[in-house]
């Protein structure tokens, strides 16, 4: 009996296995018509089992192996994009494709392709598949359809328009203030999780955005309480509300297609919103201090800033019109910062039922209908996040710096070193981090 099962389950891997070699032969076939460099992978990244077994697997094997199993290796990880890099473009070129059993992968790092992906919206489509994970509660802007888009996008961009940043500019700075002073109580000790300092920051900034009330920051050394009014209260309360609404609203109505949005899909954009306008930001945030800890003279550039800007006030008169524009040097550490350790490494997209020609370099490639793309999507709280990023990082540095607190005999150079192979130790679930941010400790020090 034994044996019969054995038996069953070899051919049942064996006929997955030519199954997956064919299927991914004649991907790899059809795929040759775009004519850029073009790379097998038997076992596609959305693969379920994969997805779940996978980690442990390579976790096994790079214990016992040790060899890097090639082209399998490098794109079969999850994550691979971050450890990558750039490096794989440099090898194949602006272009290329990832073929599996399951779908045709392109890659394109052209900024004017993309920029051209980015503007064809028609013929370059959200790939909704590939974001079905966020439906937690049901359909939300990330998964909307390019028809259904516009509705979601109509209700969920009017709460990030100009009037609403300068509440998130002065929350902000509070936020930070607050913050800072927990920072500063402990200077030899050092901060004790920066990580989840800046998640409580991001947290409080979106609940007071949200209910227009402000709530004390607490840092992560601080005992969490039972208060009333903690952001899980209020967004339960959000909720609670926003169905109430919605189901007057559709006993009220008939059965056409919705106008607005429906119960699920209010519950979905809510989850979405708290996930991509707090999750996003804590971890750009605990990034950039440890990369500015590592880059003193970083935090001496952005500081040199804000006294020239800064010179005629403290941070309590800083007024957003006049302030935020004119710190471009903040700014900058906020792209680099998301240049190197975006939380979302690929954004997909996907050709029309359609080829479609794109330019780039030199050569114009004809993509088949239906294959998966990467280029960029707009994102209705860039703005939000950029305020909130700049503040933040203005209120830090104007009259503190953050140094990385050294082991016992440790250099500077070598402090460096820990501190940046800890940014470079990531995992990715549905957002880029840090495996273990509190292996640094930072100290916040009066300058």
């Amino acid at each position: 009996m034994i044996i019969m099962i054995l038996q069953l389950l070899v051919g049942l891997v064996a006929a997955w296995s030519a199954w997956s070699f064919v299927a991914m032969e004649l991907n790899y076939k059809w795929a040759s018509s775009m004519g850029i460099p073009l790379v097998r992978l038997p076992v596609d990244p959305l693969n379920i089992p994969w997805l779940l077994l996978g980690p442990l697997l390579w976790r096994f094997l790079d214990r016992i192996v040790p060899f890097s199993f090639g082209t399998f290796g490098r794109y079969s990880r999850r994550g691979w994009h971050f450890h990558e890099k750039a490096n794989s473009h440099l090898q194949y070129g602006p272009a290329w494709a990832l073929v599996t059993p399951r779908d045709v992968y392109v890659y394109v790092a052209d900024p004017n392709a993309i920029h051209d992906m980015f503007t064809r919206r028609g013929d370059f489509l959200r790939h909704i598949k590939m974001y079905k994970l966020l439906e937690v509660y049901g359909p939300c802007i990330s998964t909307a359809t390019w028809t259904d888009w516009p509705r979601h996008r109509k209700i969920l961009a009017a709460p990030f328009n100009e009037n609403i940043m300068e509440f998130v500019w002065d929350e902000s700075l509070n936020q930070t203030r607050d913050m800072v002073l927990s920072w500063t109580s402990s200077p030899e000790s050092g901060i004790a999780s920066v990580a989840k300092d800046t998640r409580n920051l991001s947290l409080n900034v979106l609940a007071a955005t949200g209910f227009r009330r402000s709530y004390k920051f607490r840092s992560s050394s601080q005992p969490l309480t039972d208060e009333a009014g903690t952001y899980r209260d209020a967004l339960q309360t959000v909720l609670d509300n926003a169905i109430f609404e919605q189901s007057k609203t559709q006993t009220s109505s008939d059965r056409s297609a919705p106008k607005g949005l429906t119960v699920n899909e209010i519950f979905s954009n809510i989850f979405v919103i708290n996930f991509a306008g707090h999750d996003t930001t804590a971890n750009t945030l605990a990034f950039s201090m440890l990369l500015l800890a590592a880059y003193p003279e970083v935090q001496d550039w952005v500081a040199e800033e804000l006294r020239e800007i800064l010179k005629n006030g403290d941070d309590v008169k800083w007024d957003y019109n006049e302030t935020f524009p004119k710190l471009p040097r903040c700014r900058a550490v906020l792209l680099e910062t998301l240049r190197l350790f975006p939380p979302i490494m690929a954004l997909p997209k996907y050709t029309n039922a359609h080829p479609q020609h794109l330019r780039i370099g030199d050569k114009t490639v004809i993509i088949p209908p239906s294959i998966g793309s990467d280029g960029p999507q707009n994102c209705p709280g860039v703005k939000f996040a950029q305020v909130e990023f700049v503040a933040v990082l203005a209120c830090v540095l104007k009259d503190h710096r953050i140094d990385v607190v050294r082991e016992p005999n440790e250099s500077f150079a070598e402090a460096k070193k820990r501190t940046l192979a800890t940014t470079e130790d990531c995992n990715l679930e549905l957002l880029l981090r840090m495996r273990n941010a509190d292996k640094i400790r930072l100290a916040c020090k009066p300058f």
